[in-house]
């Protein structure tokens, strides 16, 4: 046993909303955020750029209609 206490994984807010919808994201050599997903069987491709992993979030969103996490 490594844990001082066993507690189960308690993820913030925003990591819980990515695991929900299936979003990845990925720091670009350009040091741009780059985040997406597949949903649905025809498997779209949704994706958002931006300087902060915050601003790719909100631009996938907004092409995915889905509701942020805040």
């Amino acid at each position: 046993m490594n844990e001082l206490f066993n507690i189960p994984e308690t993820l913030s807010p925003r990591l819980a909303w990515m695991r929900r919808h299936g979003i990845n994201s990925r720091l670009m050599p350009d040091d741009t955020w780059y985040v997406w997903n597949y949903s649905g069987l025809g498997h779209s491709l949704k994706q958002g750029r931006g300087n902060t992993e915050d601003e790719a979030l909100t631009a996938l969103a907004k092409q995915a209609g889905i509701k942020l996490w805040n």
